[in-house]
């Protein structure tokens, strides 16, 4: 019969069998660890995929939550009388502050439209003069964006013939999302101060 002979290393005096014996229990103790980062790195690659590659939006991150619901005259709003680069004239900088649900101040995107109405006659009447801007045109909507205010800022040149002892500004927005938001202001021209009647 033939004879089993061990294969040794210079200086090794372990035999053949004790040898593989070793490396089998050494690939015993690696193997786990190998397999568990295999695992892991399966399980991230398959997150990513799923997060990044997935071509179905989430139904409910889909609409932007945050959208305008309701607007207001920033107090900072007011009537000037004297401006030097409208002599003759009278200027009502409206402040528009748009807010979120949750009553944070917001950008808007949509139609913006204000009118100047005498106070003390009916909410049905006629405006006196209207001034509108669209906010859906990203030029127009960043020239009246304040990012200090976090307000729209527009100068409203009016003939003083037309701001009568109680002007009145009524602000009206068709919001992209489709929502329509009204807001409206007292100017009081004693003391340039605004009484909110929204």
């Amino acid at each position: 019969m033939p004879q089993t002979r061990s294969v040794q290393h210079p200086g090794d005096t372990r035999s053949y069998p004790q040898e593989m014996g070793t490396r089998f229990v050494r690939w015993l103790l690696i193997a786990p660890l190998i397999l568990s980062a295999c695992g892991s790195r399966q399980a991230a690659d398959s997150a990513t995929s799923d997060h990044w590659d997935s071509a179905d939006p989430d139904p409910h991150l889909a609409k932007w939550p945050w959208w305008p619901a309701s607007a207001r005259f920033h107090p900072l709003s007011r009537l000037v009388f004297d401006d030097p680069g409208a002599p003759g004239r009278i200027l009502i900088e409206a402040r528009c502050e748009f807010l979120d649900r949750d009553g944070s101040s917001s950008r808007a995107c949509g139609r913006l439209r204000l009118d100047l109405h005498d106070g003390e006659q009916a909410a049905f009447s006629e405006p006196l003069s209207s001034w509108s801007a669209d906010l859906r045109d990203t030029a127009v909507n960043t020239r009246h964006w304040d990012p200090v205010m976090r307000t729209y800022l527009l100068r409203l040149e009016v003939d003083p013939a037309l701001v009568s002892a109680r002007p009145a500004l009524r602000l009206y927005f068709l919001s992209a999302d489709g929502a329509r938001i009204t807001a409206e202001v007292e100017l009081r021209r004693d003391g340039n101060d605004l009484k909110s009647a929204q």
